[in-house]
């Protein structure tokens, strides 16, 4: 056993927080038609909170998982295994090429499952969140990461994972 850096928080031992999204405030819309805008609850208005993963430490345990043989390559591995993107958020990867078992989860826990499959580099998911539901999205495996854009609720993002 050793110790190495989180792979959720990367080191900082904080995450984006899950309910304000970072923007240190939250709105709700009272029952008269007016929007309240207030500090987020959860964060303090600080727009970070403690990574779930390492306590806050940002560095985590780590087992000495080298398969007999040596370790795997990435090549070897396909998409197996997981997936983390600065957010906190991640992909489970679980199967081989070309048809794998997703996982999605963040700094909570799983937040959804579904389905994807790889074809070259490009790998094509369907997940269901607990939250938004069904969605769809395609992803580019680029060297040793997966970079995608997503777009929710009208917000776009571009987004990278790296295999942890």
């Amino acid at each position: 056993m050793g110790t190495g850096r989180c792979g959720s928080c990367f080191g900082a031992g904080t995450t984006t927080c899950p309910s304000c999204g970072g923007r240190r405030q939250t709105s709700r819309m009272k029952y008269n038609g007016e929007v309240e805008i207030s500090p987020c609850l959860v964060c303090g208005g600080q727009g970070r909170v403690k990574c779930q993963f390492c306590g806050g430490s940002g560095s985590v345990q780590t087992l000495d998982r080298t398969p007999k043989g040596g370790p795997k390559t990435p090549k070897e591995l396909g998409l197996q295994g997981r997936w983390i993107c600065q957010t906190g958020t991640w992909y489970e990867f679980r199967g081989k090429d070309p048809n794998y078992e997703v996982i999605e989860g963040g700094p909570m826990g799983q937040t959804g499952q579904g389905t994807a499959t790889r074809k070259g580099n490009a790998v094509k998911m369907s997940v269901k969140n607990v939250l938004i539901g069904q969605y769809e999205v395609e992803l580019q495996k680029v060297n040793d990461k997966l970079h995608g854009v997503f777009s929710f609720f009208g917000v776009t993002a571009a987004l990278d994972f790296i295999r942890s």
